[in-house]
């Protein structure tokens, strides 16, 4: 991607530093910010001015699956944001989807629930029979504060009710395979953000770790407690 104005540039919003990593990773063109675990760590990052002086949004980061079908480093774009606060429709996914589809990712299109804390078990098959897909701790928040830009939510999952983020032996494999999703979304999205005309067509109106020593970076591991 070539030098752009920033007001044109697309902003990668990331919650936990190994998301930042993985979209560097891939889209090492991209502006990353980092806002920090959790409903309060986003209203901080949003209050801070963290949206100042850019275009287009992409929240990017790992959840969890509501969706029993889904597993570990699938791509969820969210068509619908839902959290504390109520419910906001997103914009048209159905670009992305042909463009992270076209990459060989797996892609679900559906509702996204932010949470203040945690879902687990029981909690997860009650918000799944809402109609919500997946699950994260930050989207709705972030999201707050983006109304008049094209916006896109991009979870990718890293565990499942299977593989619930308490059993770190299932967890692993499943983190690798969210890692390495993540990253080639980001790589994917490049020619979207640097083709203005191809981001207007979304919003319509209105490297992995290899080896298998590797552990969870401290901030995962924290999300289990």
């Amino acid at each position: 991607m070539t030098a752009a104005d920033p007001g044109s540039r697309p902003l990668f919003l990331a919650p936990l530093s190994v998301e930042a990593m993985a979209i560097r990773s891939g889209a090492p063109w991209a502006e990353v910010r980092r806002t920090g675990m959790g409903p309060r760590r986003a209203m901080r990052a949003v209050d801070s001015g963290v949206l100042d002086g850019f275009g287009p949004v992409v929240i990017a980061g790992f959840c969890g699956a509501l969706d029993p079908r889904l597993e570990p480093g699938e791509i969820v774009l969210a068509d619908e944001l839902r959290g504390p606060d109520g419910t906001r429709k997103c914009d048209d996914m159905a670009i992305v989807t042909g463009v992270l589809r076209a990459g060989g990712l797996s892609v679900r299109v559906g509702p996204i629930v932010s949470s203040g804390q945690l879902v687990r078990g029981a909690e997860r098959r009650a918000l799944y029979a809402t109609g919500a897909v997946a699950v994260d701790m930050e989207s709705a928040w972030l999201a707050s504060a983006i109304r008049t830009r094209p916006l896109v939510v991009l979870r990718v999952v890293l565990d499942t009710e299977a593989r619930e983020l308490h059993r770190p032996l299932r967890t692993l494999a499943g983190f690798r395979s969210a890692y390495r999703a993540l990253r080639q979304a980001a790589s994917l999205l490049e020619e979207w953000g640097s083709d203005p005309p191809s981001r207007a067509g979304i919003g319509g109106p209105g490297a992995a770790p290899e080896t298998m020593g590797f552990e969870l970076p401290q901030e995962v591991n924290r999300r289990s407690r």
